[in-house]
């Protein structure tokens, strides 16, 4: 099992260096997508294990990316593990992706699995005010893994208000599992903030 993830992530790896280049030299830290299918090499991106490209490196992808993510987050014919990460690397195109997002959130006959990943990109991609207001709906959704990503996203935003929304859900949750990483989250918001050091460690503070 060992080796066989090892060779996962070399080939993760790989896919992504193909990805994020056209074999040329370009201007420093600049990215650029082969003229091939953007999708597929979306695709690829997605289905990897431990080279998953950061905010960053997406953003600098060239081609259609975001339709890209919209199409493999709505295909009913993707994996919906594949599907729940498209959702959240979706999110950090802002505005472009929001209603997509918002269509796979509102769909209760999908998987639980695929629309906790549109909590998470409904997060990143709305400014705090409206992402507040998008998680204290989804904090009672029906279906559990959702109130889930919901807690752990209340608990990101860090503000008082987000405090508050769990602290009312406190008592009331009757999943197991997200009541306690509710309880977690509640106790960790009482702490003192600290600001981390993103010298050492790049990501920090990403959803």
């Amino acid at each position: 099992m060992g080796l066989n993830r090892s060779l996962l992530s070399l080939a993760g790896a790989a896919l992504f260096v193909a990805c994020t280049s056209d074999g040329h030299a370009g201007a420093a830290g600049q990215l650029s997508t082969p003229a091939t299918d953007t999708t597929a090499h979306v695709r690829a991106l997605l289905g990897a294990y431990e080279q998953v490209p950061d905010k960053d490196a997406w953003l600098k992808l060239s081609g259609d990316v975001p339709g890209s993510l919209e199409q493999i987050a709505t295909s009913t014919s993707e994996l919906p593990s594949r599907r729940a990460r498209a959702c959240e690397v979706l999110g950090w195109f802002g505005d472009r992706g929001v209603q997509t997002l918002r269509t796979v959130l509102n769909d209760t006959s999908l998987a639980g699995a695929i629309r906790m990943g549109a909590v998470t990109g409904l997060a990143r991609a709305l400014p705090p005010p409206e992402s507040f207001a998008t998680l204290t709906k989804t904090l009672t959704d029906p279906e559990s893994m959702v109130r889930f990503r919901s807690v752990l996203e209340l608990k990101r935003l860090g503000t008082p208000e987000a405090r508050a929304a769990l602290a009312a859900r406190d008592g009331v949750e009757t999943d197991g599992s997200v009541d306690r990483v509710l309880k977690q989250a509640l106790q960790e918001m009482q702490k003192p903030a600290v600001v981390p050091d993103t010298h050492d460690a790049p990501g920090v503070g990403t959803p």
